[in-house]
Order: structure tokens, then sequence, then C-alpha cells
């Protein structure tokens, strides 16, 4: 069995996104407008996309904020 466990991020549509944003890294509304490829847009707010620090943001994925979950 091959496990990919990566408890840093969510899929944009994870309850989380609309029903607890304090949890994830977030920006503004205008964001996903200007900067599309590093974030989305949920519940009015702009969410981060997950990311790699050697890659471009993931497209499918928003970044918890570790800080904020708990």
């Amino acid at each position: 069995m091959i496990l990919d466990f990566v408890p840093d991020h969510v899929a944009p549509d994870h309850p989380w996104a609309t029903g607890h944003p304090d949890r994830l890294f977030q920006g503004t509304a205008d964001d996903p407008s200007r900067t599309p490829g590093d974030f989305i847009g949920a519940g009015g707010r702009g969410l981060a996309r997950g990311c790699d620090p050697f890659f471009p943001p993931w497209p499918d994925v928003v970044q918890l904020n570790a800080f904020e979950v708990g």
C-alpha cells in the first residue's frame, strides 16, 4: 500500500473553505482576479493555493494555516 498523506492542505470544495476559512491562508477578495494562479475565490475571499517552495501553486488544493487549526 502507498499512502500520500499531506496534512497542510485540503481540496477547495472542503467544508472548511466556506465554513471555517480562518483555518486557511487568506488573501483579499481581489486576489483571485489579480493572481488567479496563487488564489482561489471562496466565500467572498481569496484562499491561497497549496504550494511547494520550488514549484508553482497547485490548482486543486488550498493551504491550511497550521497556526489557526485546532
